[in-house]
């Protein structure tokens, strides 16, 4: 049988191994769980970088630009 040792007295090492025998761990997590709101912002959610180019501006067909300058050109006055 062995002697009883109060706690105070008891080593840091003693005191740890009977503080973790005493723990009780979880199953699964206490924390309550909610749904998240959709609309509300969230800076983890996924950024829309993905819709920019990289180019820090406006890019237009080639057929674009040229149909531009024709009209402009057809409107100057004579």
């Amino acid at each position: 049988m062995t002697k009883f040792v109060p706690k105070k007295k008891m080593s840091k090492k003693a005191r740890r191994k009977l503080a973790a025998e005493k723990r009780n761990t979880w199953d699964f997590s206490p924390v309550t769980r909610r749904i998240e709101n959709k609309k509300a912002y969230n800076r983890k959610r996924i950024s829309r970088t993905g819709y920019d180019d990289g180019q820090g501006g406006f890019s237009y067909p080639d057929s674009a630009i040229s149909d531009q300058q024709t009209s402009i050109a057809s409107r100057a006055p004579l």
